[in-house]
């Protein structure tokens, strides 16, 4: 638990000779920043080919669901995942 507080996703609070903790961010929030770090090392590990691979499973999705995609990704970028 330590490791998550000295990374900033928890914070521990005493009570009494115990410890309590709660998380800094949203399930959403830890998502995507677990998402994003993910397809960063992809892309740097990989380039074209993994941007290439992203492309095409485009194609497979379902009409309804590539709008979605098009407005979530129209959204404010959120935090860098190494800020969190």
């Amino acid at each position: 638990m330590n490791r998550l507080v000295e990374k900033g996703w928890l914070v521990a609070e005493k009570r009494g000779r115990a410890f309590s903790y709660r998380a800094t961010h949203s399930r959403q929030e830890a998502e995507a920043a677990a998402v994003r770090s993910v397809v960063r090392a992809l892309v740097e590990d990989f380039g074209d080919v993994a941007i290439t691979q992203f492309v095409k499973e485009l194609d497979n999705l379902d009409p309804n669901q590539l709008a979605r995609l098009a407005k979530l990704a129209d959204e404010p970028e959120e935090p860098d995942d190494r800020t969190l």
